[in-house]
């Protein structure tokens, strides 16, 4: 909870600094599902996402759920993908499990993730996973996506993922 409160503030200042249209959340794995835990919007915003505190999306096609497939520990990353195989629509597998490698690259050559209209078409987004020093907080992700006209591409690789990435360091430094 300590964590949520705190990140909170920062994710504000987040959201803040991108503008409208952009959401800032705070996320965690919920069986083959990431929920929001705590999400922020520009408050001078008009467009937005329509993603909420309890929202649930894909484990498996989305920014938050492939960086955080990316930070499980070996067993539950197996076990995840496992369930992907058995789960997921032929015509989709392979572009899934492709999906998540290029999580796993992106994660550590630049410390985010980028997904292009990999979860709904016309919306973009970056991850970075988030793993407490507290060994009682489980692996979170910290996300941040909006439409594609407003988090163009090299908007999100150049300005916000070194964003992302500063927010996620300085709540970590807070020992939370």
């Amino acid at each position: 909870m300590r964590l949520q409160e705190t990140a909170q503030i920062y994710m504000q200042q987040l959201a803040d600094d991108c503008g409208d249209g952009v959401l800032v959340a705070l996320g965690g794995r919920d069986d083959m599902s990431m929920t929001y835990a705590a999400c922020t919007r520009a408050v001078a915003g008009i467009i937005s996402l329509q993603l909420n505190v309890g929202s649930r999306i894909s484990l498996a096609r989305t920014a938050m759920g492939r960086a955080y497939i990316v930070s499980a520990s070996d067993h539950e990353r197996n076990e995840i993908l496992h369930r992907i195989r058995q789960t997921a629509p032929e015509d989709e597998l392979l572009s899934t499990l492709r999906g998540i490698s290029e999580a796993e690259e992106q994660i550590k050559s630049r410390g985010f993730y980028a997904n292009f209209g990999g979860w709904q078409a016309g919306v973009n987004s970056i991850a970075v996973p988030y793993v407490s020093r507290d060994t009682d907080t489980p692996t979170l992700v910290f996300n941040l996506g909006g439409p594609a006209y407003v988090l163009p591409a090299e908007r999100l690789e150049n300005e916000l993922g070194p964003k992302l990435i500063a927010m996620v360091q300085t709540i970590s430094r807070q020992g939370l």
